[in-house]
């Protein structure tokens, strides 16, 4: 959304443009022309990417390629999708194009992240050492008796995710005033085309079953489990028998989620709280994505609520404003 902006905005744009697209652009050419392992992954034009970071990007961008080209040109996606000529190009050559930016869309974020305070590192080295650094603290836990959220183990793409995710909340408050700006004619016309995001006093109790993922699945795509999982609850069972049947496989976690007072929760779990609002009381969702894994929903209780005028949402208007604003920003800097 382009509504609103203001000079002052626009020149701390500018600015934070020069310097972080700058670094972005000057590490990515780095990573990419600077050689590399026999584990590498050589792109069309010759450059080259380390390939983990390879493999995680592309599990983040693989079906939105095949979704495209199957919706504009109506693609086969046989085995010799991937280099097929379309007047657009191959869907290798996007697939490729769209990893590229999306490194560097991930670079600039490290970099906002080390910046403000967030995260100590700025680069995808540095992501993968904390990964496996988290991934260790959490075996180790596991072992002791100890009570841990989330996974036992984090895929890089269900981590990377994670992040992203974790920065896309803490960075908007702490960029206002140096990258960002909220002004009132912006927060109107932002409020203006989101009205059904503000009611008051809506509330679900949910029930999280989440499937650890798998880090060579797409987006959206199921997770080795999910079919079995989902033909059990079909035939009466409940979310109890499938963490005692699955064990280690699956994670169990309740949710109280409100449509906001609970940002921070929700933005963790994006669409799990639309989904139970519609669900009857006890229902069960479908396969979908959770917080950056395959699994299912259930929703204990609900309330809904009343339309919230500007006013009265005034404070949520402006989170999700300079929310949107940090995602124009990163659109510019990743161009």
């Amino acid at each position: 959304m382009k509504k609103g902006r203001s000079s002052s905005r626009k020149k701390n744009l500018a600015i934070g443009v020069g310097i972080i697209a700058a670094l972005a652009v000057a590490a990515l050419g780095y990573l990419l022309l600077s050689g590399g392992g026999a584990k590498d992954y050589k792109f069309s034009d010759g450059s080259r990417m380390d390939g983990r970071t390879y493999a995680m990007l592309k599990s983040r961008c693989e079906s939105n390629v095949i979704q495209h080209f199957v919706s504009v040109y109506n693609a086969d996606t046989g085995k010799d999708f991937w280099d097929t000529e379309f007047s657009s190009g191959t869907p290798r050559q996007m697939l490729e194009s769209e990893i590229k930016v999306g490194y560097g869309r991930g670079l600039a974020m490290f970099a906002l992240g080390k910046e403000f305070d967030i995260i100590a590192y700025e680069d995808f080295k540095g992501f993968f050492e904390d990964l496996d650094r988290e991934n260790v603290r959490r075996e180790a836990a596991v072992e002791k008796g100890e009570v841990i959220y989330g996974p036992q183990h984090y895929t890089d793409f269900a981590y990377y995710d994670y992040t992203l995710s974790n920065l896309t909340r803490e960075l908007p408050p702490l960029m206002e005033g140096k990258y960002l700006t909220a002004d009132e004619a912006g927060m109107r016309d932002f409020y203006a085309e989101n009205k059904d995001r503000y009611i008051s006093e809506g509330r679900a109790l949910v029930r999280l079953l989440t499937i650890v993922g798998d880090e060579d699945a797409g987006i959206g795509e199921p997770a080795p489990l999910e079919p079995e999982i989902e033909a059990a609850l079909a035939t009466g069972s409940d979310f109890d028998a499938i963490k005692e049947r699955y064990a280690d496989e699956v994670t169990l976690t309740d949710l109280e989620l409100e449509l906001k007072g609970n940002t921070i929760t929700a933005a963790r779990y994006p669409g799990v709280l639309e989904a139970a609002l519609e669900m009857e009381i006890n229902g069960i969702s479908g396969p979908m994505d959770v917080g950056g894994l395959r699994g299912f929903v259930q929703c204990l209780e609900k309330t809904s609520g009343a339309q919230q005028s500007y006013e009265e949402a005034a404070s949520f208007v402006r989170t999700d404003y300079l929310v949107q604003r940090f995602q124009d920003y990163l659109a510019e800097l990743s161009g």
